[in-house]
């Protein structure tokens, strides 16, 4: 059994009467003072999300905010906290792990997959059932199962890489969403002889002062061969998370498209495929190994794609100077002094289908026009589809393209530095992919001053970026759509209505 340890302190917390100091460690005391002599004490207990009743050492114990009348009664829960010891703490982590991993084998075998039987682990049905206590209001539940052959990696290779992370931030490329944090433990485990399981479960159950706004509920995947060099996986998404603002992006968070297992086993397969990229159609020459380069640098300008987007961007290098009710997004990079650079973002909608969106998007090389040397990614998929793209100087291509030097992009200190891509990225309004009635765009430009020149405020900032937006979505309307444009299309919704410009 191999549990990986979660960081920092763990404790058990009682809440009852902030008046009495005095207490035991069984979590009971007499109750003093104004009480003293009477029949009925009043209990309460906080801290659950349950709407049952919960048993805490062999007592009965209310959900939040939940009191009741007690007659006869000379004892009252008293507040208190008690450290758990690195071996505790191990136990417990152990005790939710198995349950996780008993919960989503019974998702699976429910969800009607190979898997048959739920595997014997005791009694672990307390556990089990916190697992499935209704959401506090204004949160919701979303799970999903989705099941795929993943050619050309062994089970155990799937295994070993989906063990590496315990903490996901799950953003949308859009201002409109809020991003997701997840916390969790992560347990791994060999089945049997060929297949693994590997399986999430949130750090609340076991650490409650965790920085998370959204709960991993125990999800996971499950892993067999499948020939000689495949496997198999069964994925189990189980989140518990916000309800959904409305705007325009509600539609396909709904839906589960945005988030769900299906989503994720796309991703995995699209990045596996990306991994293996070779060149083809060269027009200069290229060394062996600038792939690694290419790669690396196209990763970085996504992420700095999303880290536009981000709810909370990196404050080292962007600063976002319009407010939250602003439609734009206008942000300063400040890790670029050679000119005064800003970042425009904005999202819209158009009629007409991802596919199509995007065949006329990736011609329109934004920062390329002029320029000897260009790099755009266009990489399509039926959840999203990015094009970037970025101009690059001669130096860099004879360095690391012909001549092959080391990637600087593979040093996380440098992501942030000098990426500065510009592009879109494209999701369907609804089920369907790419052949969906309608996309959701988000469009991201760079835009540079000169530092000698006039002075520059948000507002001349604005103004240009808002001129290459309408421009793009004029020339959508008209040359996809097939409309003529008589207003301008600003996403941001306030109350379900949208703003126009």
């Amino acid at each position: 059994m191999n549990v990986k340890p979660f960081p920092g302190p763990s404790c058990i917390r009682l809440y009852a009467y902030e008046d009495d100091e005095d207490f035991v460690d069984e979590g009971f005391a007499e109750k003093k003072g104004k009480d003293k002599g009477k029949g009925i004490t009043e209990c309460k207990y906080k801290g659950t999300s349950s709407a049952e009743l919960k048993t805490f050492g062999g007592q009965q114990m209310l959900s939040a905010e939940q009191t009741i009348p007690r007659r006869d009664l000379s004892v009252a829960f008293k507040t208190y906290k008690r450290q758990l010891s690195n071996y505790q703490r191990l136990q417990l982590a152990n005790n939710y792990c198995k349950a996780a991993y008993l919960e989503v084998m019974s998702l699976a075998k429910e969800a009607g997959t190979w898997v048959r039987a739920k595997p014997r682990l005791g009694n672990l049905d307390d556990l089990v059932n916190e697992f499935r206590t209704p959401p506090l209001p204004g949160r919701k539940m979303e799970v999903s199962v989705a099941t795929a052959v993943i050619p050309d990696v062994l089970a155990s290779e799937m295994a070993e890489m989906m063990t590496l992370s315990m903490y996901a931030e799950l953003q949308l490329p859009t201002t409109l969403v809020p991003t997701r944090y997840f916390e969790f433990l992560r347990y791994g485990k060999e089945i049997m002889d060929g297949i693994y399981i590997i399986v999430d479960v949130s750090s609340r159950y076991s650490d409650p002062f965790a920085k998370r706004n959204s709960e991993r509920r125990p999800s996971g995947v499950i892993i067999r061969e499948h020939g000689p060099e495949d496997c198999e996986i069964i994925w189990i998404e189980n989140v518990e998370v916000d309800e959904t603002r409305e705007n325009l992006y509600s539609t396909i968070i709904g839906s589960n498209l945005a988030y769900g297992a299906h989503r994720w086993v796309t991703t995995l397969l699209w990045n596996l495929k990306r991994d293996k990229s070779s060149f083809s159609d060269l027009k200069i020459d290229v060394h062996p190994g600038a792939g690694s380069f290419l790669l690396a640098l196209t990763q970085a300008m996504k992420r700095f794609f999303m880290e536009c987007v981000s709810q909370h961007p990196d404050e080292a290098a962007l600063t976002v100077i319009t407010s939250g009710e602003d439609p734009i997004r206008i942000l300063h990079n400040k890790k670029l002094t050679e000119y005064i650079s800003f970042v425009g973002v904005n999202s819209f909608r158009v009629q007409a289908k991802p596919l199509s969106v995007f065949q006329f998007l990736m011609k329109k090389d934004l920062q390329l026009e002029g320029i000897v040397y260009g790099l755009q990614e266009a990489s399509m998929d039926e959840y999203c589809s990015f094009i970037l793209s970025k101009t690059l100087t001669e130096d860099t291509v004879n360095a690391h393209i012909v001549c092959g030097n080391k990637s600087i992009y593979e040093d996380s200190k440098s992501r942030m530095a000098n990426i500065t891509p510009s592009g879109f990225a494209i999701m369907p309004d609804g089920p369907g992919g790419l052949h969906c009635d309608a996309s959701l765009v988000t469009f991201l430009v760079q835009l540079y001053y000169d530092p000698l020149g006039n002075p520059v405020d948000v507002e001349f900032v604005r103004k240009d970026f808002l001129s290459d937006l309408n421009n793009i979505i004029r020339e959508l309307n008209e040359k996809v759509v097939g409309e003529k444009m008589t207003g301008i299309e600003i996403i941001h919704l306030t109350q379900g209505k949208a703003s126009y410009i």
